[in-house]
């Protein structure tokens, strides 16, 4: 799949990813790695994390600390949304894109590419709006955008039926976990210094600052009330980004869960 428009295939591609989160940046990073692969001739901008960094995108601004769900979390980041926003149009302003891709966080981007819509750069949402907080707007949000990418058949169904050239490209973590089988369970196991008998609980706070700010606190009382019922369990919990670990570590530290998390 052609991620850009027609009239620039045989010439430098130019693409501007944004990212405004710390989700955002892992999949651009995949993103970046892929159109690479494809087409080691083009040049990759943006702004995101150290992933997108690492995968060989020119990162202007650092924006993981930006995320946020809905519209009053990102009320309470709309400062520095606003400020970012006008970074990048400066930088946009001084060296155009031949397009731009614009991964997830709705409120930020809504802002962005209405902007780039001013200036006749084409734009590409990835990861769009999420329909079960904001598809009663889809019709309103679709026609701003010249392509959808789409990665669930729900999201799918509700954007192409309200026009627009929407694609279906699924879910990359398909690609990148693939299937669990049973020596590979056991290879994680080892890798976490757990047993093959261990009852193991997941503990998924997210990887937006005011995820790990809500519900971390809940979900550590839970696995303590958990550990009043059975000693036995033992709990992972992913750090999605190294700007979270440290209040992480603090917090499990303070509630005496080290030894079992």
């Amino acid at each position: 799949m052609s991620l850009v428009p027609a009239s620039y295939v045989g010439h430098p591609s130019r693409i501007f990813i944004s990212a405004g989160e710390v989700s955002g940046d892992i999949t651009g990073s995949h993103l970046a790695e892929a159109l690479l692969r494809g087409n080691p001739g083009v040049r990759l901008s943006g702004v995101g994390g150290e992933r997108m960094r690492r995968a060989g995108v020119e990162v202007l601004f650092d924006t993981n600390h930006l995320g946020s769900v809905g519209l009053s979390e990102s009320l309470s980041t709309l400062p520095g949304l606003k400020r970012t926003v006008s970074e990048i149009r400066s930088h946009l302003s001084r060296s155009r894109p031949d397009v731009a891709v614009l991964i997830g966080h709705e409120v930020f981007h809504m802002f962005l590419a209405r902007w780039l819509r001013t200036k006749g750069i084409p734009i590409v949402s990835y990861f769009p709006s999420q329909v079960w907080l904001w598809g009663k707007v889809a019709r309103w949000i679709a026609p701003g955008f010249d392509r959808i990418l789409t990665s669930f058949p729900e999201e799918h169904d509700v954007y192409h039926g309200v026009g627009g050239r929407v694609i279906f490209v699924g879910h990359y973590l398909r690609d990148v976990i693939g299937s669990a089988d049973s020596e590979r369970r056991q290879d994680i196991l080892r890798n976490l210094q757990l047993g093959a008998q261990d009852r193991v609980v997941g503990l998924f706070p997210g990887s937006r600052v005011q995820e790990i700010k809500t519900l971390l606190p809940l979900f550590l009382d839970v696995a303590q009330k958990l550990l009043g019922r059975d000693r036995s369990l033992r709990f992972v919990l992913p750090i999605a980004d190294e700007l979270f670990e440290a209040k992480i570590r603090t917090l499990v530290a303070q509630l005496r869960l080290d030894d079992r998390i």
